[in-house]
C-alpha cells in the first residue's frame, strides 16, 4: 500500500507549474527589455515578444550538425547564448502577439527575459521586481552617501 501513496500524490500535482491555465503556454521566455545597441535591438526584437525556440543551420561540410531546440525558462536562453551564438548566428523563433516572427542573432543579446506567468503570478512577479529596484536604488543612494 506504501507504494501507491507517491503515486496518488503525483496524480494530485497540476501538470506544469503555471497550472493548467490554456491561455499560458509552458515554453517561451516574455521579452521585458531590449538593451540599446545591443544585438536584440538590432534584430528588432521588442519588450512583449515571446521567444519559443532557437537553431541553426549546418556548416558547409556538416560541421557543425544543425542544432536547435525549445527555449522554456530564462535559462535556456541563457545557455544558448553562451554556448551556441559564439558559434555563429542562431535563429530564434516566436511570436509577436498573434503573429509568428523570427530573428537572428550572432552577438549577445542585451535581453531581459522572463518566464510566461498567468496574471496572478505576473502581478507578483512584477511587485516583486518593483521591490528588487527599489532596494537597488536606496543601495546605490547609501553608497553615494558615504562616500
Amino acid at each position: 500500500m506504501a507504494a501507491v501513496v507517491p503515486m496518488l500524490v503525483l496524480a494530485l500535482l497540476p501538470a506544469s507549474p503555471l497550472g493548467d491555465d490554456p491561455a499560458v503556454p509552458a515554453a517561451g521566455v516574455v521579452v521585458e527589455d531590449v538593451e540599446a545597441g545591443w544585438a536584440a535591438e538590432r534584430a528588432r526584437i521588442q519588450p512583449g515578444d515571446l521567444i519559443l525556440s532557437w537553431s541553426w543551420d549546418a556548416g558547409p561540410s556538416g560541421d557543425p550538425p544543425a542544432a536547435g531546440g525549445a527555449i522554456e525558462s530564462p535559462f535556456d536562453l541563457g545557455t544558448v547564448e553562451m554556448r551556441e551564438v559564439p558559434r555563429g548566428q542562431v535563429k530564434f523563433e516566436g511570436r509577436r502577439g498573434a503573429a509568428d516572427i523570427s530573428w537572428v542573432l550572432a552577438a549577445p543579446s542585451g535581453l531581459t527575459v522572463r518566464p510566461q506567468l498567468p496574471e496572478p503570478l505576473l502581478a507578483r512577479h512584477r511587485e516583486a521586481m518593483e521591490f528588487v529596484r527599489a532596494k537597488e536604488a536606496n543601495a546605490a543612494a547609501a553608497r553615494c552617501g558615504s562616500l
